[in-house]
């Protein structure tokens, strides 16, 4: 399984870098801005629910894993893994592949 995510991160990486290298304006606009709601997605519900098992004074914390059955979370965390490589292989071929 372990695999399989590592395969699909680097492959969706791959796919995003060469999408916002050769395609600038709308496109490159686009895959930003999923980025910018999968990480709003992503953190406000993980703040939400380390929030509530403060406020409910949660000894263990166990229901903050109840996180991972969200399907925002989840989704989100599936764009960002991506992206972030994306930027992270843009950043490694030099400050052309971030225009």
């Amino acid at each position: 399984m372990t695999g399989i995510v590592l395969l699909g991160t680097i492959i969706g990486g791959a796919v995003l870098a060469l999408l916002r290298r050769h395609n600038a304006g709308f496109v490159r606009k686009c895959i930003d801005g999923l980025a910018v709601l999968a990480y709003l997605g992503f953190f406000a519900i993980a703040a939400k629910s380390v929030a509530r098992t403060l406020m409910d004074g949660a000894v263990f914390m166990t229901q903050v894993h109840e996180v991972l059955l969200s399907p925002i979370f989840l989704a989100s965390g599936a764009y960002l893994g991506p992206y972030v490589f994306c930027l992270l292989i843009q950043q490694l071929l030099g400050k052309r592949g971030l225009q």
